[in-house]
């Protein structure tokens, strides 16, 4: 059984029937973001997050809400969930690593999606998922870190992006792998994938990523 069917409320069956609609089935990597997307506020009761308005509206909310709970995870596992309180220091290495480890998850969701042919407008999908992950700062405080937090987006994917470095290229596609393997864990028909353990693999990564900023 998928990891979204935890509930057999009226909700639930909504959304699935409104994926259903939605005709995914060429498209596995998107139609396991949505379910994904409703398992993680199915947790947290925000029910009201799924008020898609349409397919492009889904997908954008789903890839904020599975990447912050991607990062959220890793930041639990590396005791960090106090960090991005306000008073944040943007230029703190620690800060600094989850940002990049939160806009690299990005990265490899809105790839896997364009293989797909679903395309997503970029700076306003990195510009949300980060209001989100910072949602404790007031509406001042954000204001005042969002130009440092745009250029060190910028400076994580230009640094990503780089192909001349063996060792990167392949712990991109090392993570890349995982995060699709995640993703389409959540569909039916990818039941072996949902054995491994995906919040000790991000934990990991975001390790690589404090290690990397620290060093």
């Amino acid at each position: 059984m998928a990891f979204w069917n935890r509930s057999g409320s009226p909700q639930r069956k909504a959304h699935r029937q409104q994926i259903e609609e939605y005709g995914l089935e060429k498209k596995p990597f998107t139609k396991g973001l949505l379910l994904s997307a409703l398992a993680q506020i199915e947790v947290t009761g925000s029910e009201e997050e799924c008020r898609w308005k349409d397919l492009d509206h889904a997908i954008l909310n789903s890839a904020i809400t599975v990447n912050t709970h991607v990062t959220m995870t890793a930041m639990k596992a590396n005791g960090l969930m106090l960090l991005l309180t306000r008073g944040v220091v943007i230029k703190q290495p620690k800060v600094r690593a989850i940002i990049a480890f939160n806009t690299f998850v990005q990265f490899c969701l809105l790839s896997r999606l364009t293989e797909e042919g679903v395309t997503i407008n970029s700076p306003q999908i990195n510009a949300l998922a980060l209001r989100t992950l910072f949602l404790a700062l007031s509406e001042d405080e954000w204001n005042r870190v969002i130009l440092d937090l745009s250029e060190l987006c910028i400076e994580t994917v230009k640094e990503l992006s780089r192909e001349d470095e063996p060792n990167l290229v392949s712990w991109k596609k090392t993570m890349h792998t995982f995060i699709s393997s995640y993703i389409l864990s959540y569909n039916e028909d990818s039941p072996r994938l949902q054995v491994l353990n995906y919040p000790w693999v991000f934990d990991q990564h975001l390790r690589m990523f404090l290690k990397a900023a620290e060093g």
